[in-house]
């Protein structure tokens, strides 16, 4: 029972007219166009797809839709999906399986690591493969947001950041805004974006949708757009990790207790 209780549908979902469809990061809201004045810009990642993956990702919604209890729609036939897309996978989850999907793939880079994500608290698992991974020659970094839109949900990161920045990781805050999209990069040939976050709860609780993109060109196209965002980023310092205050470190000691469910 408690785990269902903080068990949340995180996917995000769109299809328009059965030959578009949108996967990644966007909720609707004002924040996410940018008009909550406490957050100010909000970046974010989504992508569109056409294809016959747009099929299998109605398919998916509906599967949700009359899992929630609601009447399925009755759709147009549809003609067959042009082959654009062909390449792409779905990777969904419920409540379990990412973290050792993830933990498989992340365990093959040789040269390159790149995570962007608004909330980093991995677990014991995925901290060690990374810290590793950087220690045997594979660069690893990561982009959090400088300000928090959760309570405890950045001084749980900091959980996890000393042990990075002390392995050589490099670990960078965007301070344009509000840093929400979702997105790895391995040896800038494959990558993940969706609306997976590099958290536990994502990991063990959540309900998540990701586009694996194994090889796809549009990977190239990522791998830029996330130099930019890096680029625009500030580095983190050992030093600032030292120069937190005693509130912020207790709020850290205490958010990492339940970090599972933030």
């Amino acid at each position: 029972m408690f785990y269902n209780l903080n068990r949340r549908y995180h996917r995000k979902i769109g299809v328009i007219d059965q030959k578009i469809g949108y996967i990644g990061g966007f909720n609707v809201g004002q924040e996410y166009v940018s008009k909550d004045p406490k957050y100010g810009f909000w970046r974010d990642l989504h992508v569109r797809v056409e294809g016959q993956i747009v099929d299998d990702l109605q398919q998916l919604f509906l599967d949700d839709w009359s899992g929630a209890g609601a009447p399925t729609p009755l759709l147009p036939q549809k003609s067959v999906s042009p082959v654009s897309g062909e390449g792409l996978q779905l990777l969904y989850s419920e409540g379990k399986g990412l973290a050792d999907q993830l933990y498989d793939w992340l365990a093959t880079a040789e040269h390159s690591i790149r995570i962007v994500t608004p909330y980093y608290v991995p677990g014991k698992a995925l901290q060690d493969l990374l810290i590793a991974k950087q220690k045997n020659g594979v660069n690893v970094t990561v982009l959090i947001p400088a300000i928090e839109d959760h309570n405890f949900v950045k001084a749980a990161a900091y959980a996890y950041i000393p042990s990075l920045l002390a392995a050589g990781c490099g670990v960078y805050q965007y301070v344009e805004g509000f840093y929400h999209g979702k997105a790895i990069i391995v040896d800038k040939r494959t990558a993940l974006v969706g609306s997976s976050n590099f958290d536990k709860r994502s990991f063990h609780l959540n309900d998540e949708l990701d586009l694996f993109l194994p090889g796809s060109p549009f990977v190239q196209q990522l791998v830029q757009t996330l130099e930019d965002d890096f680029a625009g980023a500030r580095q983190l310092t050992e030093a600032d990790v030292g120069n937190r205050t005693l509130l912020d470190r207790a709020k850290t000691r205490i958010a990492r207790s339940f970090s599972e469910f933030l």
